[in-house]
């Protein structure tokens, strides 16, 4: 790991030693490993989680975690404090508080769903995308708030679109979700990010001119700055987001920014 304040590097890892971490999750007060034993792609895989410092008390994560043929991991996870989601080899949204353990994990997706990319947006507030396991429905971006007990207080959707892939990323302002706009030669997905805004519920999509042109397999919200950051196959993208609101004021996202349309950013492309 790497400490931020301290400026240092450290060892996190004192157990057994694996062949690979197939994901990797923190937040400021817990970390989890979803990994596979040695000698081969057939070694065990666990899920296990320990509190931030405490790098010889890693604890194994088992409610939830098993799919069919005893299948364990814990894809994509998204922590914030004690408080974790992730997607199992089912294609189901965990919610965990690892402060309880084993018994602080629940399912929050329903049963007729495949769910994609759990994302916490609050204290047990959860945000993913969902497919019909039997296509009675469109594509869904749903939201779950959970009792302290783990039961479900509320669920909604918040958005409806057939052409969803998956949620992205997610801030204090922003929800950041793919749909499928086309696809390549090769017959590849083309997809564009969108951005829903959450003080006004209002959607922008970066789908216009040049992108329905290439591949953004994922993106991300900057930690700071008003960028976009997007993987195009092995390349890291950073994009200038006032740059590209100059350009295209009826997408830009912002409500602190006003587009410059009449001397807008030049578009520069740096390697």
């Amino acid at each position: 790991y790497y400490d931020i304040d301290k400026q240092q590097y450290g060892y996190a890892w004192y157990g057994e030693d694996f062949m690979a971490a197939n994901y990797v999750g923190i937040s400021d007060t817990y970390a989890m490993i979803s990994y596979q034993t040695k000698p081969d792609d057939l070694g065990e895989m666990k899920v296990v989680y320990t509190k931030i410092g405490e790098w010889k008390n890693w604890k194994e994560l088992t409610k939830h975690t098993t799919g069919q043929g005893g299948y364990v991991i814990a894809r994509f996870p998204h922590m914030i404090g004690s408080q974790m989601v992730f997607q199992n080899y089912e294609i189901a949204s965990i919610f965990c508080d690892l402060e309880k353990g084993d018994d602080g994990c629940v399912k929050i997706s329903l049963e007729d769903e495949l769910t994609y990319f759990p994302k916490i947006i609050g204290d047990r507030k959860v945000i993913y995308s969902a497919v019909s396991r039997t296509d009675s429905k469109e594509n869904e971006i749903v939201k779950v708030e959970l009792n302290k007990d783990g039961t479900i207080k509320s669920r909604e959707t918040i958005i409806i679109d057939a052409r969803i892939n998956s949620v992205r990323d997610v801030n204090d302002d922003f929800l950041l979700y793919s749909i499928k706009i086309g696809e390549t030669e090769n017959e590849h997905p083309i997809s564009a990010p969108c951005y829903y805004r959450f003080s006004d519920k209002k959607i922008f999509c970066i789908d216009g001119g040049e992108d329905v042109l290439f591949t953004k397999h994922y993106s991300y919200l900057s930690g700071g700055g008003r960028y976009l950051v997007y993987q195009h196959y092995r390349d890291i993208i950073l994009r200038d987001m006032e740059c590209y609101c100059d350009h295209n004021p009826d997408r830009c996202p912002y409500l602190d920014y006003t587009p410059d349309t009449q001397n807008p950013k030049v578009p520069q492309w740096k390697e």
